[in-house]
């Protein structure tokens, strides 16, 4: 038998189905609250997310099972602390956006996002972050139609 920790081997993918189900009942939050979607849109998304979360659960199930059997590489390039790290940063976002809005929630984020990516002097970390901050924003409320809150607040 393998000697990896299995919990450990599947932690980048739990994670990142983890940010994904999180996405989804924000959204799923956001149209059933928006009184300017009716029964229809809530119709499709429902049935959607009853499908979603079981196979995000099974997705999760499956990297533990691999992880045991030593089918999942514990030195996969996933592994890397740095992404690791990027990927519970992201869940964080994510979680918080209820209570922060994505100014709160996205700006922190945003601004190490773009450190880590090299940036390091002041004014383009904040025009980075604020930029996208803008484009999420827009791109959700202006051609979505999701309800997403700039300042804090429940979506």
């Amino acid at each position: 038998m393998n000697s990896q920790n299995p919990i450990k081997a599947a932690i980048v993918p739990t994670l990142m189905v983890s940010a994904g189900l999180i996405w989804s009942v924000i959204y799923v939050r956001s149209v059933a609250e928006n009184p300017r979607h009716d029964a229809a849109a809530l119709a499709l998304i429902g049935p959607l997310i009853c499908i979603v979360f079981p196979l995000g659960l099974l997705i999760i199930a499956q990297a533990v099972l691999q992880a045991r059997q030593g089918k999942l590489d514990e030195a996969h390039e996933l592994q890397d602390p740095k992404r690791q790290i990027y990927l519970i940063a992201l869940l964080l976002f994510l979680c918080s956006l209820p209570w922060l809005g994505l100014l709160g929630a996205g700006l922190p984020f945003f601004v190490g996002l773009a450190y880590a990516l090299g940036f390091r002097r002041l004014v383009s970390l904040g025009l980075t972050a604020f930029g996208i901050v803008a484009l999420i924003w827009g791109g959700f409320v202006g051609l979505l139609g999701v309800d997403l809150n700039l300042l804090p607040g429940a979506l």
